[in-house]
């Protein structure tokens, strides 16, 4: 699941670094685009028109602005009815470092069905500094649960989860406070149906900016 608006600037990277991830699976690329003004949809339909039988890619575009918890709260709809076994995400201002990244968290979560959230390690870029870095949590262990994560988000972002998709179940039409979807709340939301897993690898970059 992919969430835009006004990434023109960096789309295409986005992008094409999912688009390049291998691996034994079958990927659905969503993205839901909040009304961009810029040249970003442009962009998203320039890219899927490129051949791939791996990955079928479907564009969501919102005919006005819905502000970006409302956006992903229609994402996270529309990977419900996709069908899906696991999901993940990617911002339209980040992108992936590997593409091997979902394959390592496919496998780490087929070894641990018990486990309803994986994460990866982050690296942050510093876009007005040209500085990376890797996000250092206080809590940095394999096996985590909800507990954990009230004290600390040390998930850190959105873009660095991987779920099993039956938690969605538990998403239905009384969880309508929208404000409330943020990484770290839908994170704990998740939880509740199954402990977490750490893949302890810098899998995805978080793009911090002054219009992100």
């Amino acid at each position: 699941g992919v969430l835009t608006y006004n990434h023109a600037r960096y789309i295409t990277q986005a992008l094409q670094t999912i688009l390049a991830q291998s691996g034994e699976f079958r990927l659905r690329l969503i993205i839901c685009d909040d009304a961009s003004s810029d040249d970003t949809v442009n962009i998203i339909r320039s890219i899927a028109q490129s051949p791939n039988n791996q990955i079928e890619v479907s564009l969501n575009e919102n005919q006005v602005n819905v502000g970006m918890s409302n956006n992903f709260r229609i994402l996270i709809d529309k990977i419900k009815e996709s069908g899906c076994d696991y999901f993940t995400f990617c911002e339209g201002d980040d992108y992936y470092l590997a593409s091997n990244r979902i394959s390592q968290l496919l496998a780490l979560a087929m070894e641990n069905p018990d486990k309803a959230v994986l994460w990866n390690r982050v690296c942050i870029f510093f876009q007005d500094e040209e500085r990376y870095e890797i996000f250092h949590p206080s809590l940095i262990k394999d096996n985590a649960n909800t507990e954990d994560l009230v004290a600390e988000n040390f998930i850190g972002n959105l873009n660095a989860s991987f779920l099993r998709s039956d938690v969605l179940d538990y998403i239905d039409n009384t969880f309508d406070d929208v404000s409330l979807f943020a990484d770290w709340f839908f994170h704990l939301y998740c939880s509740q149906y199954g402990d977490i897993q750490l893949l302890n690898q810098p899998l995805t970059l978080y793009r911090k900016h002054q219009k992100g």
